[in-house]
């Protein structure tokens, strides 16, 4: 910082000079943060990662079951409740996978580049917007999940997982409604 002399001899700093500093400061700081939303490439990709993951395995698993279906000509009732839930658990996994795949762009979006050319259904413009089409996905995946434990019950506990899954999906549509259907009695 450069000092200028005053008339008794002392120095006095200079104010231009402490501006400048500190705008370059503060400058360094901005870089530091805008730089800092890097990181979120990380989750992109490992989003992305884990959704192609679950999308391939699901689909080799779902060709592999269909062949040995074939290969083993099984034609019983026994067979076909074992399919039933093999391919309920298939489409849970399958959702899964797209839900990632939402995520990622929607944090791609966000972070990166707001004009992404995306169906309107997967546009994202707020983290809230986010939010709220992964709440839906999780109650349809807590639905299917529950399709899937109801098609392989004998007896048993069915009541309160039945009664579990609904407390969730009840709570998450309340969540919805307080926080977006608000805005639109507001008009927004």
């Amino acid at each position: 910082m450069e000092r200028e002399e005053t008339a008794g001899g002392r120095s006095a700093p200079d104010p231009a000079g402490a501006v400048a500093e500190r705008d370059e400061s503060y400058s360094l700081m901005l870089r530091l943060l805008g730089g800092a939303r890097l990181l979120v490439l990380f989750a992109v990709f490992g989003l992305f990662l884990v959704a192609a993951t679950l999308l391939i395995y699901g689909s080799v698993l779902a060709i592999k079951t269909v062949w040995e279906t074939i290969r083993h000509r099984a034609l019983d009732l026994h067979e076909l409740q074992h399919l039933q839930v093999v391919f309920v658990e298939l489409t849970d996994g399958f959702l899964l996978g797209s839900v990632l795949i939402i995520v990622a762009f929607g944090l791609y979006q966000l972070f990166f580049d707001a004009d992404l050319p995306l169906p309107e259904w997967l546009r994202v413009s707020t983290l809230d917007d986010l939010k709220t089409k992964l709440l839906g996905v999780v109650v349809v995946l807590l639905g299917v999940s529950f399709v899937g434990v109801v098609v392989e019950w004998e007896a048993g506990d069915l009541l309160d997982l039945g009664l579990a899954v609904s407390v969730v999906i009840i709570a998450v549509s309340v969540y919805l409604f307080a926080t977006h259907g608000n805005r639109n009695g507001d008009g927004h």
